[in-house]
């Protein structure tokens, strides 16, 4: 049910040593309607060859009834991409954006300065998803020229498989920017892992698997009940449009809404108005908050299009939700038109059936196990139905209580249900077998398993190097980071770098060295507030 609302938007990234047998754990990730993580299935394999995936990803249409996502995210693994073009022959493939910028400063060589100019200006063209295709390339060529990169082996590789990751090229597809990296998986990676553990059975994998399951369901449910019975903190206009909103969308997605609407209504005015052939045209701008007069080469415009008869609205923008310049004051418009939402994000986007107890322990089907899951949702539904009305509840005790007291003394206590295999009986749906058969995999050797320490990047070793006292060279008489008597380049007639320096020059040198650490440090949190 989570798959059929939420699976246009798909990722999946391997994951390691999630169990004795270091087998590899596939997990499938998207995003509900409140933004969060969701979990659409998941697989073990053996090795990461093409075969492997090819195979999960067939099982893992064969159990979603056929249906394949919109847009599938991966990294750059060649099995991985290899499979899914087999398989997903209707979906768009798109790598992990931040996977192929972040090799920016290791791939291109060049001075701290520069690699940080070339870095930033990157960033700008590559992860605007506004821009349409002819734009980028069009930047990116600038760029490329003006730093003298056309020879440049990897950016020309990474520029013919633009159509892979760049997001100009997929605004097209409805829910393109929803994931644009695979650290949604990552995190649910790091979720299994905390609540498993690298020596753990496949057995206790698996129950470790259903508990990080049920904490999300429990998540979402619990996000569910918070939309349905309680009021956002603060309405930010008085226009019922905005209420409407509220009655529609989740509360994480409202929230969103609300900051479009506020725009709309509050930052944004009207340049120019024409009528052609009954249909309304607004030609409509942003404030600038910034500046009191807005620089009209840097004024933002947007078409708006109002259809009187039927009411219909068009944009000339291309976005996945409603933005701001739609939410214009006029023709009295109280509520967001149906075309305009999008199911996913709804409040009842998915049945009410879906956390029932029939769905979360569906795999016990005897008449037994059905009597008793239809008992507990009825239980269930009459609580909910009646929480807010205190005779209704009063009434609701007052007959479960009269049910208890007629069925106790008729049904004395059962001894037999505390005996050894019922209680795993009851969990799996299966008795305790007397003879096991099965024998133990054996242990697999995944990628790059042959290395036992973690690859360290240029950046790292440059950092290392800055870190690194120098000492006095006995053959050149300088002190020097890199390099000492028996490996001094004088000795095989070449010039020593500019790494040495003298004993007078050391308290500058480590004044100039925490400068650099210092600098180092800012560039990695200015990394991580970008992504």
């Amino acid at each position: 049910m989570n798959y059929e609302a939420f699976g246009d938007v798909l990722a999946f990234d391997a994951t390691y040593h999630a169990n004795m047998y270091d087998m590899i754990f596939v997990p499938f990730t998207g995003v509900d309607h409140h933004k969060k993580c969701m979990i659409f299935g998941a697989g073990l394999l053996h090795n990461e060859t093409i075969e492997s995936y090819t195979w999960l990803l067939q099982k893992f249409v064969q159990a979603h009834n056929g249906r394949q996502p919109l847009l599938v995210l991966t990294d750059q693994d060649c099995a991985m991409k290899q499979a899914v073009s087999n398989i997903f022959d209707k979906s768009h493939h798109r790598l992990c954006m931040w996977h192929i910028v972040q090799k920016i400063p290791s791939k291109i060589k060049g001075d701290n300065l520069t690699n940080i100019e070339i870095k930033e200006k990157f960033h700008k063209i590559v992860w605007n998803v506004y821009i349409k295709p002819e734009t980028f390339e069009k930047r990116w060529n600038s760029l490329i020229a003006e730093y003298g990169l056309e020879s440049h082996q990897w950016l020309t590789e990474m520029f013919s498989i633009r159509e892979q990751w760049i997001p100009g090229y997929f605004r097209e597809i409805p829910m393109c920017t929803l994931m644009e990296t695979t650290s949604r998986c990552e995190s649910v990676n790091h979720m299994f892992e905390a609540d498993s553990s690298a020596h753990n059975t496949l057995v206790q994998f698996m129950l470790c698997y259903d508990t990080s399951i049920d904490g999300l369901r429990n998540k979402q449910r619990e996000l569910c009940n918070h939309t349905e019975t309680t009021n956002p903190e603060k309405y930010k206009t008085s226009y019922m449009i905005e209420r409407h909103a509220n009655v529609v969308y989740t509360r994480k997605i409202f929230y969103e809404v609300q900051k479009e609407i506020f725009k709309g209504t509050e930052c944004s005015y009207i340049v120019e108005r024409s009528l052609v052939d009954g249909v309304h045209c607004f030609t409509v701008a942003h404030l600038d908050h910034e500046k009191e007069v807005v620089n009209e080469f840097k004024l933002c415009l947007f078409s708006v299009y109002f259809y009187c008869t039927p009411v219909f609205i068009t944009s000339s923008s291309h976005t996945n939700q409603l933005l701001n310049h739609l939410f214009i004051r006029s023709h009295n418009i109280q509520e967001i038109l149906a075309r305009y939402i999008h199911p996913r994000w709804r409040r009842n986007a998915l049945p009410s059936v879906v956390h029932s107890t029939e769905n979360m322990l569906s795999v016990d089907q005897s008449r037994h196990a059905v009597l008793w899951r239809r008992i507990l949702d009825n239980m269930d539904m009459c609580r909910d139905r009646v929480w807010c009305n205190i005779d209704k509840l009063e009434e609701l005790d007052s007959h479960i209580q009269a049910l208890k007291d007629k069925i106790f003394p008729d049904v004395p206590y059962d001894v037999e249900i505390n005996k050894k295999g019922v209680a795993i009986q009851e969990i799996i749906a299966h008795t305790e077998p007397d003879e096991i058969s099965c024998t133990t995999p054996k242990k697999i050797r995944n990628k790059g398993c042959g290395k036992h320490k973690r690859p360290i990047g240029p950046r790292e070793k440059a950092i290392k190097v800055v870190k690194k006292s120098r000492t006095k060279c006995n053959y050149c008489k300088k002190r020097v980071r890199k390099h000492d008597k028996r490996n001094c380049p004088l000795k095989k007639g070449k010039p020593t770098k500019d790494d040495s320096s003298t004993d007078e020059d050391d308290e500058e040198d480590e004044d100039e060295e925490d400068m650099e650490i210092e600098s180092d440090k800012t560039d990695r949190d200015d990394n991580a507030s970008d992504f």
